[in-house]
């Protein structure tokens, strides 16, 4: 478990509490050390790799950002494989749950961040401000999940996977994000990066949604 027995029997955690508490620091530290050799694992740890290099990519000349793309790609593209090898050849661990979810989230950062960056140094006030506001949607909906996923966890004494349609929503905000980063010399794209960013978060908003139905039915 990644929570104390006392902090069972509160029933909920605050965020000060969690960042200053050792004990759950400790045992995904003892989880990792165990699990991070499992192949599936090495796959989310690529991955991550991946996603961390994206703003110097991002907020580079024009060669740099198609190669921005590229990396976004296959990031995004071997998000299966670290799954099919945990499913079906090397078994899952508790670590791969908790990192392949948190891989989705750097690559969305590593993504929307530096546009966000780009296109206001650019003068992009339009992008600029749709980029924002799907930052800050994304904020507040995944705080809410991530809150949801540790009191199940409390409840459980395990770590929960996603949801059906929170995969499906990752899957449509990699394509949105993917199309983000194509250098587009016009802005008259700006509005079909617009409307996938739109969708995408939609998706995400249902997701959401389901997330917050499951934790009514476990209460």
């Amino acid at each position: 478990m990644l929570f104390t027995k006392s902090q069972v029997r509160c029933g909920r955690t605050s965020c000060c509490t969690l960042l200053s508490m050792e004990e759950p620091m400790k045992a995904f530290w003892r989880m990792f050390k165990r699990d991070w050799r499992n192949p599936a694992s090495l796959v989310t740890l690529t991955r991550l790799a991946l996603a961390l290099s994206l703003p110097y990519y991002i907020l580079g000349n024009e060669k740099r950002r198609r190669q921005a793309a590229v990396v976004f790609t296959l990031a995004a593209a071997t998000d299966k494989l670290d799954g099919l090898l945990a499913k079906r050849v090397f078994g899952t661990t508790e670590t791969g749950k908790i990192l392949d979810p948190t891989v989705d989230k750097a690559l969305a950062a590593g993504a929307l961040i530096p546009s966000f960056v780009r296109a206001m140094k650019k003068g992009n006030k339009f992008m600029a401000l749709v980029i924002g506001v799907m930052l800050v949607f994304l904020i507040v909906r995944e705080w809410s999940v991530l809150r949801l996923k540790m009191r199940a966890q409390q409840a459980t004494g395990t770590v929960e996977s996603a949801i059906q349609s929170g995969r499906v929503s990752m899957v449509v905000q990699s394509f949105a994000y993917g199309a983000l980063l194509v250098p587009t010399k016009s802005r008259r794209f700006d509005a079909l990066k617009a409307a996938l960013l739109a969708i995408a978060a939609g998706f995400s908003a249902h997701a959401w949604r389901e997330y917050l139905q499951r934790d009514r039915k476990r209460t």
